[in-house]
């Protein structure tokens, strides 16, 4: 499928907890995620026809999810185009992921 990684990953647990590890990350992705909606003009005119930011997640506890759905929310108040899953329901790969959608993968 061509993917590309943007951002590192990020990694929290019981020793480095929510806060310490996901805010952060999660300022320094939105930063990324800027300079790869500009630096593509044919992202940027597609922005405004359909989801952009796949969001996966795969959760046995609600964590995954919860936070899922969060940068979800937080991406529709940026204005960024987004869609959030579960990963059983994404099924086909070339289902739901085409040219130039950018991919977070949430799982705990």
């Amino acid at each position: 499928l061509g993917a590309a990684r943007i951002c590192n990953r990020c990694e929290a647990n019981d020793a480095v907890g929510f806060e310490e590890a996901l805010v952060p990350w999660l300022s320094n992705m939105w930063k990324e995620l800027e300079s790869v909606y500009k630096s593509n003009e044919r992202v940027e005119k597609k922005m405004l026809l359909g989801p952009e930011l796949l969001i996966l997640y795969g959760s046995q506890t609600g964590n995954s999810a919860e936070i899922a759905k969060n940068i979800g929310a937080e991406c529709t108040e940026k204005g960024v185009r987004n869609q959030v899953m579960e990963m059983q329901e994404a099924g086909n790969p070339t289902d739901v992921w085409k040219p130039d959608t950018v991919t977070l993968v949430v799982v705990s």
